[in-house]
């Protein structure tokens, strides 16, 4: 239990930690006009994307509202009941905007319960699965789902007052999301960042034992973004050997976003699952600080910043191979299917090959055009009936992929 007074009194000085970094970057992310009476809204994200920061700047924007991080070691005798003293203290009237609290027991028991007295509050966690398997049905129909990644092309434009184009995009390749990371650009802060999800968002929360091969996996996943893997190849390469071990470390890592594993589109679901997947980092900045050879590869690294602004968009991605292959099938919230090709650079070498897996895709799928993605060039085919835009990613980057076919 911790008294009301001590509450009072860590709220007042958490929000002096965060005087004038509400001013710092409008985010494309409008929680407030998400949120419903009697819902609580559940905020994910990677860790260090930024939820805090979009925390404070909507509670100072809204009043009356309460702001408390749980990562606070102070908080470390919080207990559930100990809510209803902040109701006390704040009112019914506030809504509460909740910082990592799963670091609280049962929390979703209070959550539900002020859902039911029609309460509005935000919570926020590292985790995909924030609600936890054993009272996550006590929020069923009553959580809305949000995430958050790290800063877009077009928050990135903002933040540097850069125009968009081709040099912009570069930058933004090299140099990520991580809102922290570009005002202090030490790749140390970045490595940083993935030990700290490694140890206190993977290892802590799942009590971890064989750290090692985690670390391991992670760094092999790290090394080979934008291709594909199998679970019996990393078994071999890393000499690890359970193959049920690592299925679940990769789960993990894409529980707390800083992977992606991207399944090739099958109507078995069975097939789904045995086939190799391809596999995408949260951040290329941050690839690029623990890898050696990747920051040498390019189109390696285009292709996953490409995946990264479709995932924001959109969960349900696919690659799609059978002759050929295309990257990206993506099944949009109406259920339409959309088909990507990404090449850095076209050229003789490769351009029949990218063309011909893309126009395979969309016979498979009965559309009549599709987009290839490259760095900086703009042309278009009709092959087989089936139009080909072909667009720079510096244009397609700064659009809505659902609302801009």
């Amino acid at each position: 239990m911790i008294s009301a007074d001590k509450i009072k009194e860590i709220v007042k000085s958490q929000s002096v930690l965060f005087e004038g970094q509400g001013q710092w970057l409008k985010r494309e992310t409008d929680i407030g006009s998400k949120l419903i009476s009697g819902y609580v809204l559940v905020l994910t994200g990677v860790r260090r994307s930024g939820k805090s920061t979009l925390l404070k700047q909507f509670s100072e924007s809204v009043r009356p509202s309460l702001y408390l991080h749980f990562d606070d070691p102070r908080l470390v005798e919080f207990e559930v009941l100990d809510f209803y003293k902040i109701e006390e203290i704040y009112g019914m009237d506030s809504i509460y905007l909740f910082d990592e609290l799963s670091n609280i027991p049962e929390w979703e028991k209070y959550i539900r319960h002020l859902t039911e007295r029609k309460g509005k509050a935000i919570v926020t966690g590292s985790n995909a699965n924030l609600i936890g398997p054993e009272y996550g049905t006590l929020l069923t129909g009553r959580n809305l789902p949000q995430e958050l990644f790290p800063l877009s092309y077009n928050e990135y434009l903002s933040l540097r007052n850069y125009a968009k184009g081709n040099d912009s995009f570069q930058s933004y390749i090299k140099e990520g999301g991580f809102p922290e990371y570009l005002f202090h650009p030490n790749t140390e802060i970045l490595r940083q960042y993935l030990i700290d999800i490694l140890n206190r968002d993977i290892i802590r929360r799942y009590s971890v034992v064989n750290t090692e091969d985690l670390n391991r996996l992670t760094m092999y996943l790290m090394n080979n973004i934008a291709r594909l893997y199998s679970i019996q190849n990393i078994k071999k390469a890393l000499d690890v050997k359970s193959v049920n071990t690592l299925s679940t470390y990769i789960t993990y890592l894409e529980d707390v976003y800083l992977l992606f594993s991207v399944p090739i589109y099958d109507l078995s679901y069975k097939r789904q699952l045995i086939n190799n997947k391809k596999i995408y980092a949260i951040d290329t900045a941050m690839v690029n600080s623990v890898t050696v050879k990747v920051n040498q590869d390019i189109g390696r690294l285009f292709e996953n910043t490409i995946f990264l602004h479709l995932r924001r968009y959109i969960r349900e991605i696919f690659y799609y191979k059978k002759e050929f292959e295309c990257d990206f099938v993506v099944r949009c919230p109406n259920q339409e299917f959309q088909c990507y090709q990404v090449c850095y650079q076209l050229n003789d070498d490769n351009l029949k090959r990218e063309l011909n897996g893309l126009v395979e895709a969309l016979e498979f799928f009965k559309l009549e055009e599709g987009t290839l993605i490259s760095f900086a060039q703009t042309d278009y085919f009709v092959i087989n009936n089936k139009k080909i835009n072909v667009i720079p990613a510096y244009e397609w980057c700064t659009l809505n992929p659902i609302v801009n076919k």
